[in-house]
């Protein structure tokens, strides 16, 4: 907001509440779509692995073939015997879906922490330079031996120990 003069602060507020806005929904739905995939693979992948039956196996397949749902872990046992398994198939499938979500929220978070730090590669076209700002003394006596312009090199930057921002 630095970088613009008093004219265009409004526009640009509106537009950088739309991006930020934009970016929290994107952001949301990509790490909430790593997080479903990652849970479905997990999850799978490790029912295929696990020493159940095949039977047992066919019916989780077929079960989670549209999605895999994120619910309570506590919640899997009842759904597991509504189902019809016994309690040491419930046990086991229990036992997978709660480690599968944690390696699920691990994913999720490392793919977060990637996208953040890719976001910084953006960040470094930010503008530098504060316009409109108050000037300090020092600037304004090298003004008046200049003739009252502040010329380019003594603008105040972002970070400048007499800046404003």
């Amino acid at each position: 907001m630095s970088s613009v003069g008093e004219k265009e602060t409004s526009e640009v507020g509106g537009l950088q509440g739309v991006v930020q806005n934009l970016g929290s929904s994107l952001g949301t739905a990509l790490i909430g779509s790593v997080l479903i995939a990652s849970l479905s693979a997990s999850f799978l992948g490790a029912v295929d692995a696990s020493d159940l039956p095949d039977a047992v196996k066919a019916e989780v397949s077929v079960s989670t073939e549209s999605a895999v749902g994120i619910v309570p872990v506590s919640s899997v046992d009842q759904i597991v015997q509504e189902a019809g398994l016994s309690s040491a198939e419930s046990a086991q499938l229990t036992s997978i879906y709660g480690d599968s979500q944690v390696s699920s929220l691990r994913a999720s978070f490392f793919d977060l922490i990637i996208f953040s730090l890719a976001s910084l590669l953006f960040s470094k076209n930010v503008p530098t330079v504060v316009v409109g700002g108050r000037r300090t003394k020092q600037e304004k006596t090298v003004n008046r031996r200049t003739g009252g312009s502040r010329s380019p090199s003594s603008q105040r930057t972002v970070g400048h120990p007499h800046s404003l921002g």
